[in-house]
């Protein structure tokens, strides 16, 4: 089960007029629609909506039905979502329990240099501390601006490990390939 953080002291001293103060809260079903703008629009600014298709049923069954595979908070101001988190545990063999994998991390762009991106990533350490995980991952692209953010952080990057992936078509071709690959083996 997901903590609830129930609000979290976030932004900057300065002489702008006051705001509302920002709530970091385990996200519901009621939030899938923000979720689901969010996301996209996560996906716009790294050129990657066409992987994109995911409906609301399934953000519905994988976030929040019997067993949910993905998890998430998001940060509130006057009723309005404005940031959220997603994140997953994941398994390694041989390790003794898991670690959480954060998907997705965003704020709008108004909304940004608040705190509210570092709020959110501290309610997943605080959900990983309560769990006894022992590392958060988070994979980012080498031109993404936010590198700097994660730094201050504290999060480190790993030397001399490469991310791979296999996707269409490659993952399609390999697939086809499997019957005349099993026939070579015997």
């Amino acid at each position: 089960m997901v903590s609830t953080m129930n609000s979290l002291p976030i932004g900057r001293a300065t002489s702008r007029p006051a705001r509302s103060p920002v709530r970091i809260r385990v996200a519901t079903p009621l939030d899938i629609p923000a979720l689901m703008v969010m996301k996209w629009a996560l996906a716009v600014s790294e050129r990657s909506e066409s992987v994109l298709i995911a409906a609301d049923g399934d953000w519905r069954r994988d976030g929040f039905g019997p067993e949910p595979r993905f998890f998430s908070f998001v940060a509130e101001q006057d009723g309005v979502a404005v940031g959220m988190v997603t994140c997953n545990e994941r398994y390694f063999t041989g390790w003794i329990g898991p670690t959480l994998v954060i998907q997705d991390l965003y704020v709008g762009p108004e909304h940004r240099h608040r705190g509210i991106g570092r709020a959110l990533l501290a309610s997943v350490a605080v959900h990983a501390k309560n769990k006894g995980i022992p590392l958060i991952e988070l994979i980012v692209r080498t031109d993404n601006p936010a590198r700097s953010f994660y730094d201050k952080l504290g999060l480190t990057p790993v030397r001399n490990c490469l991310p791979y992936v296999l996707a269409n078509p490659a993952l399609s071709g390999l697939a086809a390939a499997a019957a005349d690959l099993f026939s070579l083996m015997g």
